[in-house]
């Protein structure tokens, strides 16, 4: 792979590695001058790629103020959290479990837990939470318990606020990274973003987004994609309104099992 993001510096490396060759060459005889600069160049091109590529390994969270080296809360999510850190004390969870993160879709999974008996569930959904929140306050979601698999649900509330799906798979991917460098062989599970009747003019960004988060998935190790997607959508192409509750937003329990549904064959 030759990376085209640093043609100034390759250029500048590479005629100084010629020089170098020639002046060689001038003393010891002709065979270091005679090296091709394609040869030069495709040199410098796998240092600069082991050096991406390190750099790609590193965790990057998203910009994030942290006190006492973990993330700030502020007073939307400050009771949430308490909640959860109440919860934590009362029952610690033992490493290895199933961790769920996400908005309200998981917050207001109420039986998630019985519908995956085998599995040890902890649920951490904030209400009208974006993926960079996710991402931002991974050191307090998800990484204290130490998943073997985390299953992760964000991305409608993002386009409902004007974010494009770039932006959310970088989001998703900032949390991603996070994950795996705390826990080096969890799975992530990322869900598609599910339609909805009361946003079905973002239906076309939701199909964008899932095929970034889809090829996402596809090209990053121990990272599988889930589509509910396809099988909430009617004959029209437009969300099946029996799935959600009267707020035409959030999923009923016909919704909820057919996630489940989705979601066996990759926890079970």
């Amino acid at each position: 792979m030759s990376l085209p993001v640093f043609p100034s510096i390759k250029f500048v490396l590479a005629a100084a590695a010629s020089v170098a060759a020639l002046v060689l060459g001038s003393v010891h005889g002709n065979a270091l001058a005679a090296v091709p600069s394609t040869l030069v160049e495709s040199a410098f091109d796998a240092v600069f790629e082991a050096s991406f590529l390190a750099e790609r390994a590193t965790p990057q969270p998203m910009p994030v103020d942290l006190r006492d080296g973990r993330s700030v809360v502020g007073k939307r999510w400050q009771q949430t959290f308490e909640t959860f850190e109440r919860s934590d004390r009362a029952h610690p969870n033992a490493a290895g479990g199933v961790v769920f993160v996400g908005s309200s879709s998981i917050s207001l999974w109420e039986d998630l837990a019985t519908q995956f008996p085998s599995q040890r569930i902890v649920r951490r959904g904030l209400g009208g939470a974006r993926m960079a929140d996710l991402a931002r306050h991974a050191d307090r979601l998800v990484l204290p318990y130490k998943p073997s698999v985390v299953v992760v649900y964000a991305g409608d509330n993002d386009l409902a606020a004007g974010d494009t799906p770039e932006a959310i798979v970088a989001a998703c991917d900032a949390l991603v990274r996070q994950v795996q460098h705390a826990s080096p062989e969890a799975r992530v599970k990322v869900m598609s973003i599910k339609p909805s009747p009361l946003r079905d003019a973002l239906i076309p960004q939701v199909r964008q987004t899932n095929d970034l988060l889809a090829a996402y998935a596809k090209a990053h190790d121990r990272v599988d994609y889930v589509n509910v997607f396809t099988t909430m959508l009617d004959s029209t192409g437009h969300a099946r309104a029996e799935l959600f509750r009267s707020d035409a937003l959030h999923l009923n329990p016909a919704g909820y099992a057919l996630w489940r549904e989705a979601l066996a064959t990759h926890l079970e």
